[in-house]
Parts: C-alpha cells; structure tokens; sequence
C-alpha cells in the first residue's frame, strides 16, 4: 500500500527485527519529531499551533479522500510528525480496510480524533487513549482559561468532539472552515 500514498502525506518506515531487539529507522527528513514532541519543546504561538493543525486536517482529508480510515486506537499524536519544511505526515500502524474492522473506526471517528489532537495540541494537554478510543466526550468540555483559543477554534473542537457522530462535520467541511480563518 505504501507505493500508491503521496509521501508528502505519511511517513517512509520501516522496522528490522532480530530476536528480542527491534529496530526501527526513520526517514531523516522528519528532524523536528512529532506534534507531540514539537509541542512539549516549543512554546508555538497561537496562530502556529493554527496552522499545525490545518496541515493535520489536510493530511486527514488526503486519507479520507482515498477512502482510508486510520485506524483511532493506534493513532496518537506521536504518530503524526513534523517534517524540517513543518509538514504534516502521519505515520500509521494500521488502516482499516477490513470490512469487519470498520465498526470500531470510521471516518466519523477519525474526526473525533482529531477534535481531540487539536485540544491536546493547542492547550497542551494529553487526553488519556482510553478516553479518546472510548469516545470520551467529558475529556474536553470545559475551555481553558489560558491560552487563549479564538471562538471559532473552539467551536469547531466542540462540534468534532460532539456525542453524536452523525453530527460530527467531515474533514472537508472542516479544511474548509480552517481555511477561512486568514491565519497569519
């Protein structure tokens, strides 16, 4: 599956393993690490952490448009990376392809996936996997008094997080609503 992906949208990875030891090399254009990383060493200013957040989206809207579901209970944001030109690039366990995988993941629970990676990415928090797999709503409704999140940013949090996945915008809607926001 690797050959058909653009490479500007996942990680090139591959594992070597030898009896107990695994080894696992990256493809050295990725030296800033995951959004994860990045965020825990850099103080991004808002409209950064914005526009790390659309290129998220963006590369979302790449898989979905190709008819991938990533799968949520391997996803984190460890494994979404940074490259040196501050590209997004998801590097993925797993894909549902399955048929029989797919109730547990959709392209409705990636958005709750990625509600929660812009919360944790903006706020700098972590929200506990078992919460973001089980769809935990509780996790993120209070807004934080500080940093400061425009209104809009927070609602869009809001309506990818909401209960009901039917009520969950898709990530074209999404893309689309970032792009509006003239980040500067």
């Amino acid at each position: 599956m690797v050959r058909i992906l653009d490479r500007n949208f996942c990680v090139s990875s591959f594992r070597i393993c030898k009896e107990a030891e695994n080894f696992r090399f990256w493809d050295t254009n990725y030296i800033k690490g995951s959004i994860k990383e990045w965020r825990e060493w850099s103080k991004p200013r808002s409209v950064t952490r914005l526009k790390a957040m659309l290129a998220v989206a963006k590369a979302f809207q790449y898989f979905h448009s190709l008819g991938i579901v990533l799968d949520h209970e391997h996803l984190s944001l460890g494994c979404i990376v940074l490259d040196s030109k501050f590209c997004v690039r998801i590097r993925f366990l797993r894909v549902l392809s399955d048929l029989e995988e797919r109730w547990t993941s959709d392209f409705k629970a990636n958005i709750f996936s990625f509600g929660c990676f812009f919360y944790e990415t903006y706020f700098k928090v972590q929200i506990n996997d078992y919460h973001r797999r089980e769809f935990k709503r509780s996790v993120i409704v209070e807004r934080p008094s500080k940093p400061k999140i425009r209104d809009d940013a927070w609602q869009l949090i809001q309506r990818c997080c909401v209960e009901d996945p039917n009520s969950r915008p898709t990530i074209d809607e999404v893309v689309q609503e970032m792009e509006s926001w003239k980040l500067v």
